[in-house]
């Protein structure tokens, strides 16, 4: 970046400077390969950063998880849960019975209907868990913030992530709720 060094900037400044970095020049382009290999490689002359990884490495061989997991573990256990929420709607085999209307007395067998209305009930809540664990998992949350450019915010410039957080929360109770209905 070529900001002229100043001991503060605006942040008008720094999106004007973010945004010569996205546009499609050699300087651009070789800056992008240096930091892919500095990050990558960091830690051939950072040793830290190795003992780090081997560290975490051993921890997760010895006890299944290591400390980073427990610096945010709703991130984690959304990372672990998101795929496999996703694969268990594709190849779901039944129906929890708490979906189902309750039976008129001396019956005890659902209809069709019955049926179909249990798995859409089923299907729609755990699209709601996916949708709460993806917007953890990968930093949704971002998606729903005002524009950063926009001079002033107001109150209803925050009403998506207000509305967005509602559903996350409630998908959240739902996957709580139905923990035990998790099975094929």
């Amino acid at each position: 970046m070529e900001l002229k060094k100043k001991a503060s900037y605006t942040l008008d400044e720094v999106l004007d400077e973010l945004d010569k970095r996205k546009e499609p020049t050699f300087k651009n382009f070789y800056l992008d390969i240096y930091y892919w290999f500095y990050r990558t490689f960091e830690f051939i002359w950072k040793p830290y950063i190795l003992v780090g990884y081997l560290k975490r490495a051993y921890q997760r061989c010895t006890r299944g998880w290591s400390d980073r997991d427990l610096w945010s573990l709703d991130y984690t256990i959304a990372k672990f849960a998101l795929p496999r929420l996703i694969e268990l709607k594709k190849v779901k085999h039944g129906v929890p019975t708490g979906m189902f209307e309750k039976l008129p007395e001396g019956e005890y067998n659902y209809t069709n209907e019955q049926y179909d209305a249990a798995i859409k009930k089923w299907n729609d809540i755990m699209d709601e868990m996916i949708f709460a664990m993806d917007y953890i998992a990968n930093g949704r949350e971002y998606d729903y913030y005002p524009d950063p450019k926009k001079k002033r915010t107001t109150k209803d410039d925050y009403k998506p992530l207000r509305e967005v957080e509602e559903r996350v929360h409630n998908g959240l109770i739902l996957f709580g709720t139905h923990f035990r209905s998790l099975w094929d």
